[in-house]
Formats: C-alpha cells, structure tokens, sequence
C-alpha cells in the first residue's frame, strides 16, 4: 500500500507561499509529516506545527512527526523532547514517529533515541536515513525497528516507481528492503 505525504517544516510552511494543506490533499496526499525541532537550531516548537496539526486532522489526513538527531543532546534525552512535543501538538495517539538521522549523530545516540521513543509510545518507530550516510558507517540498525525510511536505491526518480519496483532494495543497515 501506497501513502502519499507532504512534508511539514519550516522550508514548505515559513514562506511567502506556504503550503496548503488542501492543495496537497487534492493532489493525492494522505498525511503530513511534521517537523518537531528545526534540526540544528535551539528554538521550540513554532505556532505553525500545531496548526498544521489540526488542520491536517480537520482534512482527514493522516499525521505523522519527525525529529532530525544530531548529537547536541544525548539519544533519550531528545526522544523525550520529541515526545512533550508531539504532546503539545495533539499526540501522540494516532501519530506515526520517524527519527532522522543524517547528521552528526553517534550509533548510541540512534539507539537511545529509538529504544526511548518506542517505549514512551508502546510502538515501532521508523528510521529515516540514506544509504550515502549509513552504509560508511556499517552501523547494522535493524534490529531497532522494522521500518527504515529510504530513497529510491537509485536515488530520486522523476515518477513514483511502484511498491513492488526493485529501487526500494536498499541493501544497508540490516535492512533488504
């Protein structure tokens, strides 16, 4: 099964043009995936992310979060932050998590953000990485969650290849596909 989704962070929304949950809806979208954090930077949570958020659920979309891990805080320490707030956002029931990982991040920083996060949730995580960071690392990661998050394996396509095409054969962190 196919679900369509359209990010939500501060490069679609904080702009003169910023999304349109309704556009994105009509042109096939099923979620959201909105970010937690702005990655790098100190600040909390804008007002944007909980109107997205409440929008999203007006529109019957499906919502999912996402926290970009690098290593200014230690793995389970961010995992609870990313938790409070997908709280302030309306979660996190019926919310699907995604951990990026493509920056600065240890392998423990990794494992202790996804072991706290799937505990504080009593569910399975995804990872979002890409080959291009995690294979150097020979970091084996499936054994933390079920769900890797991944580009096409020949990198982005210019259509959507289909759920059975050989381009989701990833082949890294422990995980075929």
């Amino acid at each position: 099964m196919t679900l369509h989704l359209v990010d939500v962070s501060r490069w679609q929304v904080e702009r003169s043009d910023p999304l349109n949950l309704e556009d994105a809806r009509n042109v096939g979208m099923g979620a959201v995936n909105i970010q937690l954090d702005r990655g790098r930077q100190d600040d909390v949570l804008p007002t944007w992310a909980r109107m997205y958020a409440d929008r999203a659920r007006a529109l019957g979309l499906g919502i999912s979060t996402y926290r970009w891990l690098d290593n200014r805080l230690p793995g389970a320490e961010s995992a609870r932050r990313a938790f409070e707030r997908m709280q302030q956002i309306g979660g996190p029931a019926d919310m699907a998590h995604v951990v990026d990982c493509e920056d600065n991040a240890l392998e423990q920083h990794l494992r202790d953000y996804v072991t706290t996060m799937t505990g504080l949730l009593g569910r399975p995580i995804a990872v979002y990485t890409g080959r291009w960071w995690l294979q150097p690392r020979g970091w084996r990661i499936n054994d933390l969650s079920p769900y890797l998050w991944a580009a096409p394996s020949a990198g982005y396509l210019g259509s959507y290849p289909g759920d059975d095409s050989p381009h989701w054969t990833v082949a890294y962190g422990g995980h075929p596909t």
